[in-house]
């Protein structure tokens, strides 16, 4: 070929070329004029079409895909969309994480060993807490051989737990534990960046196509936010309902592309950290100096504007007040799977949801049906759920405290705010209270947590918990005008009833709280901080309880009853004591606390004298416990004002307990007595310890007054003759007072898993105890040899005086033993495991640890060999005939039913209350101390005997007196035999004794016994009632060996 004709062929080549490449791009030039005219007619059409017809536009929706998806090479987007990697199909399979939502009923399994939440808590010395689930597995995924020799446990999903399977997300679980099935999304991501390369293009239509329709949702969101700004909410529904069909229609395709290629996850996440491509009326804007506590306001431009500071995950969030909770749902479902793809997606999607919670918090109205009325319901979306599991990971936390600083508190600013404005309603279940509360609670749990957010923010923590306390203080309450008729109040402000008692299940949250703030400040072993902290935590304690106490004291000027379930504020006490003194409680101890920690006062002056400013400082003090007293006084077993329980039956009583309102009435009484009494939630304890720990503090002549609850039955039985219906008052204090004197188990609940910590000598002794047994192994074969000689023969317990130095330690193991001991005598039950003693110990301790090493102490094997879990159990010989109430007083209706099982079974003709040791076994110092402080005061058993002895018709003779009697005899005892005893208490021992060695006295309290022996045979069919007077009548045998005392 000659160069002429080469040219030629050259030339019409290029030409050809050219043409081809006009052809492309006029054609390209075409298709996006086209996409863009039927984008616009969608977008004018969509939201002008009826409702009823949006289903229609569904056919467009997908031509417009199509359309912006187009290329040259014919492919379909299906056919483009198919995954082209080398990974067979199996393989891709198996790149995926389970997720099974685990409905009410399901099985699902939590493995200690496998779990990163627990592994990351147990690098610290702080125990996790036993009733949480850190990590969740279904019984499809769960393979028992993965777990083999691992500590695992099987549950059982309840209504309120909201689970799902964590097979295959390696944030929570060991990858080395996954099942066969999922095995995880750490790979996708290389995959995906294969994928893309193959066909770049493909992606870059896609992101466009999002783009244009997330851009007109959120455009049209903002219109929506306008409109019911300005009040012109006829627009807004109608619009509203066009946009959920919108958004269904996005998220829908979303999922269909994931479907068609797994690896498009990848592609998500990144495209949701975009922002927008084109301009938009809503701007997001920082709020200066401003008192609220959310920090971001929305506002609506008159003119458009390219936003670069919103990525679309933002605009979901910020836009979620006008989704449906079909919307939320779909949402979330695609949000907490693409979280498991990539470590920063999941930091940054929690950042995004603690950075605009306010903006997805949402209300509406419902109707109930049985009420026949709407009432207002709080809205927080699916996303709020995922976040309770997601703050608890370690990454996630840091990176929140790192982006956000103090805003990470703003769920609790939320919380805060909601309680303090919510309107009242009668949904039990507040969902929104759970979830606000809990995000934050997350973060308390894990020590690590604890030393990056202390150290930086403890001031804001004290203050936002000591505020949420004193708002559920005044929430979770009942007030009302005093009145004769009290129960016709609850049953005509049932709904006001129903609302308090069902806010009350956080109230053993917000003092976990609390107890995990104290164990993190000193688990950080920096003695500086906590020099720190605890000063300014006691000047916070002191603020609030001042504040509620004057609340108190305005409710009462208006003549108003004031019952609350919530006490956390003050019922803390114990803890903050036990962080401050770090010793065993006792009268000195919890005196120092106050002396040491409240001298302050805002009222001392610079130009005041030393003496008058201590003058200022003691009654600063004596006040802020007056204080605590009085709040302590307005929780709902002891208020002073209305026995709670005994109105709401009355009030049972009028309703048909068939209707709705007798049916809630009904729930209300057994779920707060419950609520209350149950050692799962603690309550009881912390309020009786606290009771008990105050009573140390106050001065002599309040704690005398009838102020105190010692005093309350008598002041109550005194007045019977005007009001019968005291009785049942003086009733209620006669139980509670029995109880602060003798129950030993609300310091070991308060305690049960931190002990230690708190309280150093406990570890000291636990080590010394270890260092015994060891050299006391040499001694085992003489130990056996003399133990079987004991078995034979009957032990006598020498008694202990009252005024020798109380051993804690020995204490505590000695009240596990009378647990244990108990236990066994009172269930009717030819086997016993320590399995089942671990489940009717769960009637008063909280969480039974270590039972079999206390229970090795008191009970054998019938063939006599070392206890195991595994073993059918039998007490000691020693203990046969032993029993022990004075734990089970929460539950003393089973005292009764007990004594009984135990006379049948052994014979025996009577069981004192006490127990049936002649001593003081398993009373802590503070116990005795406070004994000896009430009982030891003339007046007090003065008015005791008075009312024993006094003739009425109410007059009922309980266990109580014998108890009371009972103590106050050990004490006499006890006296005659201590020396070195001071003026004020010799006097008073020796008053006392008079009076128990009158004849008149005596001849009384035999006459009022003999009357109710007389009543008993006539009126009962069981026992148990003559056994409580048989108690006292051996009381009495006591009184004739005190009369001997010189």
């Amino acid at each position: 070929m000659n160069k002429t004709q080469k040219v030629v062929l050259y030339s019409l080549g290029g030409l050809a070329a050219l043409a081809g490449t006009y052809y492309y791009f006029r054609q390209r030039k075409l298709n996006s004029s086209s996409y863009n005219y039927l984008l616009n007619q969608f977008k004018r059409d969509f939201f002008k079409i009826d409702i009823l017809k949006l289903a229609n536009m569904q056919f467009k929706f997908e031509q417009l895909f199509i359309k912006a998806t187009m290329d040259e090479s014919g492919q379909t987007i299906i056919e483009r969309l198919q995954y082209k990697g080398n990974k067979s199909e199996e393989e891709m399979l198996k790149i995926d994480c389970c997720s099974q939502h685990l409905k009410s009923g399901a099985a699902y399994y939590e493995c200690l060993d496998c779990s990163i939440v627990r592994q990351e808590i147990a690098k610290s010395n702080k125990k996790s807490e036993e009733q949480c689930i850190y990590l969740t597995v279904c019984e499809d995924c769960f393979d028992i051989q993965k777990h083999k020799g691992h500590n695992y446990t099987r549950h059982q999903a309840s209504n309120e737990e909201i689970f799902r399977c964590c097979c295959g997300d390696s944030a929570f679980m060991k990858k080395e534990s996954f099942c066969n099935k999922h095995l995880g999304y750490q790979d996708l991501v290389k995959v995906f960046d294969e994928e893309e390369k193959k066909d770049p293009r493909l992606w870059q239509q896609i992101e466009s196509f999002f783009q244009d329709f997330f851009h007109i949702a959120f455009d049209t969101a903002s219109i929506l936010l306008y409109n019911t700004v300005m009040g012109q909410q006829n627009k807004t529904k109608s619009i509203q309902a066009h946009l959920n069909t919108f958004l269904g229609f996005i998220f829908d395709k979303i999922n269909e592309i994931i479907e068609l290629n797994k690896c498009s996850m990848v592609f998500f996440t990144r495209l949701f950290q975009k922002t927008l491509s084109k301009p938009i009326a809503l701007q997001l804007e920082r709020k200066q100096m401003s008192t609220e506590f959310y920090r971001w306001r929305l506002t609506i431009l008159k003119q458009s504007q390219l936003n670069t500071d919103l990525s679309i995950l933002d605009y979901i969030m910020v836009f979620s007040k006008l989704t449906d909770s079909k919307i939320d749902q779909n949402i979330a479902n695609l949000l907490r799977n693409l979280i498991k793809v990539e470590e920063y997606f999941r930091c940054y999607f929690s950042e995004r949801f603690f950075k605009f919670i306010f903006f997805t918090f949402k209300s509406e109205k419902i109707f109930i049906q049985q009420l026949n009325k709407e009432v207002f319901k709080a809205i927080l979306p699916p996303l709020a759920h995922m976040m309770i599991e997601q703050v608890s990971l370690m990454s996630v936390f840091i990176h929140l405290v790192e982006k956000l600083g103090e805003e990470i508190f703003t769920p609790l600013d939320l919380f805060n705010e909601y309680l303090e404005t919510k309107p009242p309603q009668v949904l039990e279940n507040d969902e929104v209270i759970y979830l606000l509360f809990n995000i934050c609670f997350e973060m308390l749990k894990q020590i690590n947590m604890l030393k990056i957010i202390l150290p930086k923010f403890y001031k804001l923590i004290i203050d936002k918990y000591f505020i949420i306390s004193y708002r559920m203080f005044i929430r979770n309450s009942i007030s009302f005008k005093k009145e004769p008729n009290k129960s016709d109040f609850f049953i005509s402000n049932i709904d006001q009833v129903c609302e308090s008692i069902h806010m009350q299940i956080l109230e053993p949250q917000v003092l976990l709280c609390f107890i995990n703030i104290y164990e993190g400040i000193l688990l950080m072993e920096d003695e500086n901080l906590v020099k720190e902290i605890i000063p300014y935590i006691c000047q916070a304690f002191s603020k609030i309880t001042l504040t509620a106490y004057l609340k108190l004291n305005e409710l009462y000027e208006k003549d108003i009853c004031f019952i609350s379930l919530s006490l956390s504020f003050v019922i803390q006490l114990p803890l903050l004591i036990a962080l401050s003194e770090r010793k065993m409680f006792s009268k000195s101890v919890v005196q120092d606390f106050f002396e040491k920690n409240f001298k302050y006062s805002i009222r001392v002056e610079e130009t005041d004298s030393q003496q008058e400013a201590e003058k200022k400082r003691k009654e600063n003090k004596e006040v802020l416990i007056t204080s605590i007293l009085a709040i302590l006084n307005s929780f709902i077993t002891i208020n002073t004002q209305t026995s709670f329980f005994q109105e709401m039956k009355i009030a049972q009583r009028k309703l048909n307990l068939n209707s709705y309102d007798g049916q809630r009435l009904n729930s209300i009484i057994a779920y707060t007595i419950d609520y209350i009494i149950s050692p799962q939630y603690r309550i009881y304890d912390f309020f009786t310890l606290s009771y008990q720990l105050i009573s140390l503090a106050v001065k002599d002549e309040i704690l005398h007054s009838n102020v105190m609850l010692y005093h309350k039955h008598i002041a109550f039985f005194k007045a019977t003759k005007q009001s019968p219906q005291l009785i049942f008052l003086s009733a209620d204090a006669q139980q509670n007072t029995t109880q602060m004197f003798i129950d030993s188990t609300p310091f070991i609940n308060v305690f049960f898993n931190n002990l230690e910590l708190f309280f150093p000598e406990f570890r000291q002794k636990d080590l010394q105890n270890i260092k015994d047994k060891k050299e006391a192994n040499n001694e085992i074969d003489q130990a056996d040899k003399q133990e079987e000689k004991e078995n034979k023969e009957d032990i006598k317990i020498k008694e202990i005086n009252i005024f020798d130095k109380v051993n804690d330690f020995e204490v505590y193991k000695q009240n596990m033993h009378q647990i244990i001991i108990t236990i066994i005598q009172a269930r009717e039950r030819e086997k016993m495991f320590i399995k089942d003693i671990e489940l009717f110990c769960k009637s008063c301790l909280h969480y039974p640890s270590n039972l079999l090493k206390y229970a090795q102490e008191v009970c054998k094997t019938k063939d006599n060999e070392k206890l195991t879990e595994s073993d059918d159990i039998i007490l000691l010989q020693q203990y046969e005939t032993q029993y022990f109430p004075k734990n089970f007083l929460r539950v003393y209706e089973d005292i009764y039913k007990a004594i009984q099982v135990l006379q049948s079974k052994n014979e025996l003709t009577i069981y004192p209350y006490i127990g049936t040791n002649n001593d003081l076994q398993g009373f802590f110092q503070y116990q005795i101390d406070l004994i000896e402080r009430i009982l030891m005061n003339p007046n007090y058993q003065q008015k005791l005997i008075e009312q024993i002895t006094q003739d009425s018709q109410y007059h009922h003779i309980s266990f109580f007196f014998s108890i009371v009697i009972y103590f106050t005899l050990k004490f006499l005892k006890s006296y005659k035999n201590s020396e070195n005893l001071n003026e004020e208490t010799s006097n008073n021992y020796k008053e006392i004794l008079e009076m128990y060695k009158n004849e008149e006295t005596i001849k009384g309290l035999k006459k009022q016994i003999e009357e109710e022996l007389n009543l008993s045979k006539k009126r009962l069919t069981d026992t148990s009632e003559k056994q409580i007077l048989k108690a006292f009548l051996d009381m009495l045998d006591y009184i004739n060996d005190v009369q001997k005392i010189e």
